[in-house]
This record gives structure tokens, C-alpha cells and sequence, in this order.
């Protein structure tokens, strides 16, 4: 069982990895990190080639998860010279070993905790569901929270409760601020229960979180020439001003209504099942399942929803499910071999139709980042020496990023408005959306296009389900005088 459930474990690096092989590219949501570890292994002390200092975002981020990173895959740059996107793929791979890392912590408690088949349920769940194992090698700052996240999860587990304490203090000012929310009802949880005491809690959270603002300062402000204290903007922006609701506004249950069935697949039955069984709620009496509904239901409040503002329930809500398919695979046979073959089923089925909704969810993304795909294209057939290049948003949006550019001898330009300096018709070529070609047809022409995905559809003809695709970039090289 040992070898079985570190097998396991290793499965879920393998689907991450896979993930980023077939999923290269990267959203906007991402981008200041992944520019950044591209600036920090590049150009070094040399602040003012950085990027953010161009496109500096709503708000400023802290460069400690690039940090993490930057180190490895200078070093594996070093010994392999891989090219730009190799770069791209490696600093990803880098970051899913690093939240891997993580999730193994976990896994080890449940297996100390709850049993080995708890968790050997617990890693094969979380390796065939999508969006857990896809959002664990994106370079957003909820993924680096998230590293942390699964470290705490599994203090909690263990009852480790002045380790949770410590880490929390330091994710909580450097990546998260919401990872407070996540973290509020497990406290209550170790108060209630008289695991840990307020002067513990104080004693090791204080001087932990203080340290840790004082750290983000000291290297945040180096990086981005003023003082500041990075996640603190972003709290007093997302917080007081409520500037969030900006991007979005989604209704109070969607959190539970759409995030969960989309992103535990079907372990999400598995868990509602596992609702009916009382006993596999509770951990040694620590309802610590309900301290995750808790963090939901409490998030549910703010007005612009993410996934990834809530994704390191998932990992708790993936050990709940475990515990419920591991019971049903456990089933006695003193209950009859009917049953005993049953519950086998039951958790065979789960696995496979978790697989199936996870390739779907796959392959879908695979068609969801036309701007990569528009850059992969100028690869392989715009090496036109000194020629200049201009972005349109929805291509910087969509998987435009420093390491694809790095091979490419075009000068990328990603304005976003055009002046009486910069016009398209000095660019050579051109990444455009439809409602811009027709002013671009002057000076250029459309020499390919760039679909991306529309919908899902189901058909009587095989295969049963279609992924369709529509225009949404069009590569324009400028005409010849």
C-alpha cells in the first residue's frame, strides 16, 4: 500500500505536467508573475528593462513568487540553453513541483490522519479532476498562496497548530490577504476545541506576519521604485475601495451553485454522499470540512467571484471525498458480497467519470488561448530580421508573453491605443482583432487566422461532443510599397 500510495502521489505531478505540456500558454490574470520571473532571469539588477514598469498592472504584486522560481530555471537555463518557450514551460513545471510539494504534505497527514486508502482516494481524486491540478502550475498569486495553503491544511490535519499558525502569518501578507478568510474558521475550530490558545495564536502569528511585511517591503520596493507594501494595496483596493466588482459581478451562490459541481467533478457527488454519512464529516470530532463550507459561504459575500479566489478549498474538499470513496471501497463484506462489489464500483465510476469531465475541461482549454497560438505561428514563419510586431489586447490577454518573444527577432509592441508616434502602419506585423482589420486593410493583409474556443455542442454523428471554434485573431503582415 505504501508504494501504491506513493504512486499516487506521483500521479498527480504527472496529470500537473501533462497540464502544462498541452495547456503552454498563459491568461492576463498571470501575466506580471510570468513577466516578471522572465525579467529576474534575464535582466537581473537591471530594473528598468523590467516589464512591470511598462505595464504595471491595477495594482502592484509582490516579486517573492518569482523569486521562488527565477533561481531554478536560471539554473536549468544554464545547463540545457533552452529557448523561449522551453523557458516558459520549465518556470511552470518549477512552480507545480513547488504546490506539488504541497499537496503531498496533505496526503501524508490524511495517510497518518484518516488512513491509506483515505488518501490514496484523496491523490487519485485530485488527479482527475481539471481545474485543481491545471490552476496548480499557473503563475497567479493565488497559486503561490495556494503552496502555503496546502502546507496549513496539513498542519490542521496533523494538529499542528502553531506550524498553521506560522504559516498563515506569512501567506497571508505576502500572497492573500484572503487566505485570512480561509484560515478564520479553522482557527475558531482550534480555539473552540482548545487545541490552541489566543496567546499562542498571538505569540507565533504577530512577530511571523510583521517579519513577513517587513520582508515584502524591503524587496517589493527595490523592485518597484517607491515604498510599498504590495498585498496591503491590494486588500485596501479590493477591500474598502471595492474596486474588484469592477471585473464582474456574480450572484451569491456560485460559489457553491457552479464553482464546486465544475470543479470537483464527480467527487462533488462523492462528497454529497458523504454528507449522508455524519461520521465522515468529522476528523477525530473536528468538523473541519464545515470550516471550508464556512470559508465559501463567507467569500460568497464579496460581489466579484473567481475560481482561483477560492481554490484552496478544493484540496479539503478533495480529502472529504476521499474519505467517502475509500469507505465505499472498504465496504465489509460482512454486509454481503453484493455490497462488497458495489461499493467497488461506485468508486471505480466516480475515478473514470471525473477522468472524462477532465478531458473535456481539456480540451477545451487547449483552444482557449489564441494568442499564444498566435505567437507559436510567427515562430514558424516571421523570422524577419528587425521587423517590429504589434499585440492587440485580446492576443496580450490570451498568451503573449516575454518568453515567446525571446526567440523571435521581432521588436513586440503591446499598446493599447494608437498616438501620432506609434501608428499600425509602421508595424511589419500585425496580431489583430476582427472589429480592427478593416482599418488595418490599408497598409496590411491578412496572411492566416487564429481561431479560438466558442462552445460545446452534442451531436448524433460521432464524436458525440464538438468543440467549436471561431475566428478571433488574424495575423496581418504590412504590404509591400
Amino acid at each position: 500500500m505504501g508504494v501504491l500510495l506513493r504512486l499516487s502521489e506521483l500521479i498527480v505531478l504527472i496529470t500537473v505536467l501533462l497540464l502544462v505540456y498541452i495547456c503552454p500558454f498563459s491568461k492576463v490574470e498571470e501575466s506580471f508573475n510570468t513577466q516578471a520571473i522572465y525579467d529576474i532571469v534575464h535582466h537581473g539588477r537591471n530594473l528598468t528593462a523590467y516589464d512591470h514598469h511598462e505595464f504595471p498592472g491595477v495594482v502592484p504584486r509582490t516579486f517573492t513568487g518569482a523569486l521562488l522560481v527565477a533561481p531554478w530555471l536560471s539554473f536549468f537555463n544554464y545547463i540545457f540553453s533552452l529557448d523561449g518557450f522551453a523557458q516558459q514551460l520549465a518556470a511552470r513545471a518549477i512552480l507545480a513541483v513547488l504546490v506539488w510539494c504541497g499537496h503531498v504534505s496533505v496526503s501524508r497527514a490524511v495517510q497518518r490522519r484518516l488512513g491509506r486508502n483515505a488518501a490514496l482516494a484523496f491523490n487519485l481524486i485530485s488527479a482527475v479532476q481539471f481545474h485543481l491540478p491545471f490552476y496548480m502550475s499557473r503563475t497567479l498569486p493565488n497559486t503561490f498562496a495556494l503552496i502555503c495553503s496546502n502546507f496549513a491544511l496539513a498542519a490542521a490535519i496533523d494538529n499542528r497548530w502553531r506550524e498553521f499558525t506560522a504559516i498563515i502569518a506569512l501567506a497571508v501578507p505576502l500572497f492573500r490577504a484572503e487566505l485570512v478568510v480561509f484560515a478564520g474558521p479553522l482557527f475558531l475550530l482550534a480555539l473552540f476545541t482548545r487545541r490552541l490558545n489566543v496567546t499562542t495564536m498571538l505569540g507565533v502569528g504577530l512577530p511571523t506576519g510583521l517579519l513577513t511585511i517587513a520582508f515584502s517591503t524591503v524587496i517589493d520596493s527595490w523592485f518597484w521604485g517607491r515604498w510599498l507594501w504590495p498585498e496591503g494595496e491590494v486588500l485596501w483596493f479590493n477591500t474598502v475601495l471595492n474596486k474588484s466588482s469592477e471585473w464582474g459581478v456574480m450572484p451569491p451562490g456560485w460559489y457553491f451553485l457552479s464553482v464546486l459541481p465544475r470543479s470537483l467533478n464527480v467527487a462533488f457527488q462523492c462528497l454529497t454522499l458523504s454528507f449522508a454519512l455524519l461520521d465522515l464529516l468529522l476528523l477525530d470530532d473536528s468538523p473541519i470540512l464545515v470550516c471550508g463550507l464556512a470559508f465559501l459561504g463567507l467569500y460568497s459575500a464579496l460581489p466579484h467571484k473567481e475560481l482561483r479566489f477560492v481554490i484552496y478549498v478544493l484540496p479539503l474538499l478533495n480529502v472529504a471525498a476521499g474519505i467517502g470513496l475509500a469507505d465505499f471501497w472498504d465496504c465489509p463484506r460482512a454486509r454481503g458480497a453484493l455490497f462488497s462489489w458495489l461499493g467497488r464500483l461506485i468508486v471505480i465510476g466516480a475515478l473514470l467519470g471525473g477522468l472524462c469531465c477532465a478531458m473535456i475541461f481539456s480540451r477545451a482549454a487547449m483552444l482557449n488561448y489564441p494568442g499564444g497560438e498566435a505567437m507559436r505561428w510567427l515562430h514558424q514563419h516571421a523570422q524577419t530580421p528587425n521587423a517590429t510586431l504589434h499585440a492587440c489586447n485580446l492576443a496580450a490577454q490570451s498568451g503573449v508573453t516575454r518568453f515567446l518573444e525571446h526567440d523571435l527577432s521581432l521588436h513586440l509592441s503591446k499598446v493599447e491605443s494608437w498616438t501620432d508616434q506609434i501608428r499600425p502602419e509602421q508595424f511589419e506585423w500585425l496580431i489583430a482583432e476582427a472589429h480592427d482589420v478593416a482599418l488595418y486593410q490599408q497598409h496590411h493583409t491578412i496572411v492566416d487566422t487564429i481561431k479560438g474556443f466558442s462552445r460545446m455542442r452534442l451531436q448524433k454523428a460521432f464524436p458525440p461532443l464538438v468543440f467549436e471554434t471561431v475566428p478571433q485573431l488574424y495575423i496581418m503582415q504590412r504590404i509591400s510599397q
